[in-house]
């Protein structure tokens, strides 16, 4: 009876056990697969992976919505050499890495062409290019930006990726069209323009005072009337120094870099700490600062203007009479003062010169007879003529400057090509 017991407890565990393996199994098969569909859906979105259209035409249009840290790439066939130019729309807030590579798919490091784009160098567009009849089904166009570049390609498939390296999803808009040659146009524009007739037409984004488009103010800004307008974040004459360092991190050896700012030693001043300083700026209030030199009104000397000068009125500074009954000297003409120590100037020097030796001397950013005439850039004397702080230009000229010229017609050349 014992045995009989036995046994039958044995079977009923082993039938417990079959039934317990298969709801596990079942389970374990539902979360798989549920874990793999999860995985299918989220193929396009992790960071890292790439979206491969395959091979396009050229000639066509292309759309796509890039996902942050996401490669968007595809292929094309170029029977023969030719310039390809692609023009693109993009977002305010795009930053986008445009790779190319001939028969290989570029990487980050391993390219033939690279083109790095940003949104917020473009100016943005009024009205958009692209008509609705040929804008693809469900691509938002409004807001999009217009830029290009063109790219000389030797026969071979050529592999191109677009890296999105913003933070959100961007749309972009892609339209390559082939273009028989650039002859005509200096370093073909540097391929930031289309050469038209001798002249470069540049892309938005590009321009430059001979008109061949290069890359101007680094990519960190706009170039405005002969000058660079930085983008937050940068400074410096070509916008290619970040805020937060020094434009010369020596600050001319004479200060030092602080955050950003060059903090000038005594006696220097300027963003480099370039220019040399007074001692004493206000030169005790006695005179004015030129170059570095206290310059000082009549009746003081000094290295700060801050010791007077005695008067000996019997010599009337060998330039008037002594009057012994009155005690007063009669100065000669254009000489002035107690001692008739001092020459006048023609004309008043107002309140950023002083007179001396019967000239004014003007502060620094001051100029003219008078020194009532804020002065020019330099450059503005090559090509223009300056008129209280602003330059105007001879005519065929153009800029804050003056450094821009007419487009000048370069002589017909053909480009060289790249060697792949």
């Amino acid at each position: 009876m014992l045995n009989r017991r036995v046994g039958s407890g044995w079977r009923c565990w082993g039938v417990f056990l079959i039934g317990l393996q298969y709801i596990e199994h079942r389970e374990t098969k539902q979360e798989c697969t549920v874990k793999s569909y999860v995985d299918s859906l989220n193929v396009k979105w992790v960071r890292g992976r790439a979206i491969d259209r395959g091979e396009i035409d050229v000639g066509t249009q292309q759309s796509q919505a890039i996902p942050p840290g996401l490669f968007w790439r595809f292929h094309m066939t170029v029977h023969h050499p030719t310039y390809v130019k692609f023009n693109l729309s993009l977002s305010h807030n795009a930053l986008l890495g445009i790779y190319g590579r001939r028969n290989i798919p570029p990487t980050h490091t391993q390219f033939d062409f690279v083109k790095l784009l940003d949104g917020k160098a473009l100016p943005r567009s009024l009205t958009d290019p692209v008509s609705s009849a040929k804008t693809p089904k469900g691509l938002l166009l409004s807001g999009l930006q217009e830029t290009g570049f063109i790219e000389y390609m030797d026969p071979g498939t050529w592999h191109l990726a677009l890296y999105n390296d913003g933070r959100n999803l961007e749309q972009v808009l892609l339209h390559s069209t082939p273009i028989d040659s650039m002859d005509g146009c200096s370093t073909d524009c540097n391929g930031n323009g289309e050469c038209v007739a001798g002249h470069c037409h540049c892309f938005a984004g590009f321009l430059g005072p001979d008109y061949s488009c290069p890359v101007l103010c680094s990519g960190n800004g706009m170039y405005e009337k002969g000058r660079c307008v930085c983008l937050p974040g940068w400074k410096g004459a070509e916008c290619n120094v970040e805020e937060g360092q020094c434009i010369d991190p020596t600050c001319s050896n004479h200060g030092n870099c602080i955050q950003g700012i060059c903090i000038c030693s005594p006696a220097y001043k300027g963003v480099n700490c370039e220019q040399v300083d007074c001692a004493d700026p206000q030169c005790s209030g006695h005179g004015v600062c030129v170059r570095g030199e206290c310059v000082c009104s009549a009746g003081w000397a000094g290295v700060s203007c801050d010791d007077p000068l005695p008067a000996c009125q019997e010599q009337c500074s060998g330039h008037g009479t002594y009057l012994p009954e009155s005690d007063t000297c009669a100065c000669q003409p254009n000489w002035t003062g107690p001692d008739c120590y001092t020459e006048l100037c023609p004309v008043p020097c107002g309140s950023h010169g002083v007179c001396s030796e019967g000239q004014c001397q003007c502060e620094e950013g001051w100029i003219g007879a008078a020194c009532d005439q804020r002065a020019c850039h330099p450059r503005c004397e090559e090509h223009g003529q300056c008129h209280d702080g602003t330059c105007i230009c001879q005519p065929g000229w153009e800029g804050e400057h003056c450094n821009i010229g007419e487009p000048r017609l370069s002589a017909s050349r053909t480009a060289p090509r790249p060697k792949h």
